[in-house]
């Protein structure tokens, strides 16, 4: 009999979303099909198919619940709305299909924002003219989120012991068997379920409904209170001890504590939201006042992250840094001064997102421009080689490389049109692309004895002519394979009882030349260490001149070169090398 009910609510809920979510229920099976389609079909991808689907499934499910409030109740606007999220969402597809999606930073950078921006509206929407509170419906989401999620995962992991079993005991199923279940499980019938969660929070007659879909549950209103609060007001006096200690100096450049700070705001302001609905009262005077310090917290982060983005030009990730501090103290303000305006938190939040995907303004432009702008202050056209100041050189690496990974192609009038990074850079402007990357934050070079590992390479960004010199012999070994005892260090030479004895132990790296069984030539090779460490750089890409080596006596002549070779201060080290050998 339970059984039977079971099923009977579940044929009468499923029958009530597919009611009040046609459409979008409809382009989460299309955006599941088309990943199922890419997993199937090698070599061909429907990606941005399945994106701009699940877009659209998104947006319009925010349509219905605004048009289930009581300001859009209006017949035509039934059909109005949704045809207009159709035509926007095939429009955009139509953008992504112009773009290489994998490769252009925009187009992925909008699709990003523009499914945050669905996801904030979809949880803020029924806050309008509405009793219901942003805390009620974000409480509402997140129980409908954990449930799809706690369900879908246990359905995954069924599914996948299923094929595993069969796979084992019978016959192998490929790798599709599980994307496809994944495919279906986690893109149609976890956000369905979702949807099925969601309450009718305008129907007359379902408050007391609605009200136990918007209460937060006992368990989450303990963890919020007796863990994430003191948890937060701990952390909170650890950041504003550091802050106060280094207010004057590291703070202000210390990338290391930016994230941190964007995520205490973040989940600081969530927890704000969250304890709205609790009964305790030091719970309730933590929400009062906790928004002040918010905003003290949110002033810093801000004015840190504008100083660093004035070093080395805007990218777009520091855009998105900029925009957010922008709306914490807005959003601050607002929560702890103007509390009857904070429905229009999550709206500031959506404006701001849509500011960053407008062209000509959005993230990734801006950042492409500054990088630009940065890269042209500092060029000498005329001398593109000439010797740089290390923050010239800091300058013009980070641009670059940024360039290089954040669009498909750039232009300047001074460049060939085949440069790239990784392969023109050092030859065009005489020192490393990463050169940004092997120095410390404050922007001085790292003192090698401070180094743990140090790596050296031959630099083949041109034709590589080896030094032969009439030599005798050519040899190539890597001392990787040379721990064992395996016979693999003892190379067998061309000339008649000769080899060449390679032993590589801790503390030892050393060549022996044999010939009929008495050594000729020993040539320690264990400096090399020392000559790693000795470059000014952890990674150091240096010209065959630089990283030949010769030891010579009255019978023979051993020039090594270093193909590459890395080491650290515990005694480790390894290499691939070119030996050559003379006989006199």
């Amino acid at each position: 009999m339970r059984a039977r009910q079971f099923f009977t609510r579940l044929k009468d809920q499923g029958l009530l979303v597919i009611r009040r979510f046609p459409l979008s229920i409809l382009l989460f099976f299309s955006a599941a099909l088309f990943t199922s389609l890419t997993i199937q079909i090698d070599g061909t991808s429907f990606t941005k198919e399945g994106y701009a689907a699940g877009l659209a499934a998104l947006f319009l499910a925010v349509i219905q619940l605004t048009l289930e409030g009581a300001l859009f109740r209006r017949k035509n606007l039934r059909y109005i709305l949704p045809g207009i999220i159709l035509l926007l969402s095939l429009l955009y597809y139509f953008y992504l299909r112009q773009v290489g999606f994998f490769y252009n930073q925009s187009a992925m950078v909008r699709t990003a924002v523009l499914y945050f921006t669905g996801l904030i509206l979809f949880i803020s929407v029924p806050t309008v003219r509405s009793k219901w509170t942003f805390s009620e419906t974000l409480i509402a989401f997140i129980k409908a989120f954990f449930s799809s999620l706690l369900l879908s995962v246990v359905m995954y992991i069924g599914i996948a012991i299923i094929f595993g079993t069969y796979s084992t005991l019978f016959s192998p199923l490929s790798y599709e068997w599980f994307g496809q279940t994944a495919a279906w499980i986690f893109i149609f019938f976890g956000p369905v379920y979702l949807l099925a969660r969601i309450p009718k929070y305008y129907s007359t007659g379902t408050d007391s409904t609605v009200s136990g879909e918007t209460n937060i549950p006992p368990l989450l209103s303990s963890l919020i209170d007796f863990i994430v609060v003191p948890l937060i007001l701990i952390f909170t006096g650890l950041l504003i001890a550091y802050i106060g200690v280094n207010i004057t100096g590291d703070f202000w450049l210390d990338n290391l504590i930016e994230p941190m700070l964007i995520s205490y705001v973040v989940v600081g302001f969530l927890t704000l939201y969250l304890t709205e609905q609790s009964g305790r009262r030091w719970v309730n005077l933590f929400n009062r006042y906790f928004p002040y310090l918010l905003l003290v917290i949110a002033l810093f982060q801000s004015v840190s992250s504008s100083i660093k983005s004035f070093e080395l030009g805007l990218t777009h990730g520091r855009y998105f840094v900029l925009l957010f501090g922008i709306f914490a103290i807005t959003s601050v303000i607002i929560y702890g001064f103007f509390k009857r305006l904070k429905s229009a938190i999550p709206f500031i939040l959506v404006g701001l997102g849509l500011i960053s995907i407008l062209p000509f303004i959005d993230a990734v432009s801006i950042g492409v421009a500054s990088q630009k702008s940065q890269i042209e202050s500092v060029i000498d056209e005329d001398n593109l080689s000439r010797d740089y100041t290390h923050d010239e050189k800091l300058q013009l690496s980070y641009s670059f490389n940024y360039l290089q990974e954040t669009v498909e192609s750039y232009t300047f009038d001074w460049l060939p049109d085949d440069f790239h990074v990784y392969e023109n850079f050092q030859s065009t402007f005489g020192f490393e692309p990463y050169y940004y990357v092997n120095y410390q934050y404050d922007r001085r070079i790292q003192d090698p004895m401070e180094r743990d590992f140090a790596y050296i390479e031959m630099n083949r960004d041109s034709p590589v002519v080896y030094p032969i010199d009439e030599a005798d012999e050519a040899v190539q070994f890597a001392t990787y394979y040379m721990r064992d005892e395996s016979g693999n260090n003892i190379i067998e030479l061309n000339e008649p009882d000769t080899i060449l004895e390679v032993t590589v132990d801790e503390g030892e790296f050393f060549l022996e030349l044999i010939q009929d069984e008495e050594t000729i030539l020993t040539y320690d090779l264990y400096f090399l260490t020392d000559q790693a460490f000795d470059q000014p750089e952890e990674y150091q890409s240096l010209p065959i001149e630089e990283i030949s080596f010769s030891e010579e006596n009255d019978e023979a002549k051993v020039t090594v070169v270093v193909n590459h070779f890395e080491t650290d201060r515990e005694g480790m080290f390894d290499g691939d090398f070119m030996v050559f050998i003379t006989y006199k």
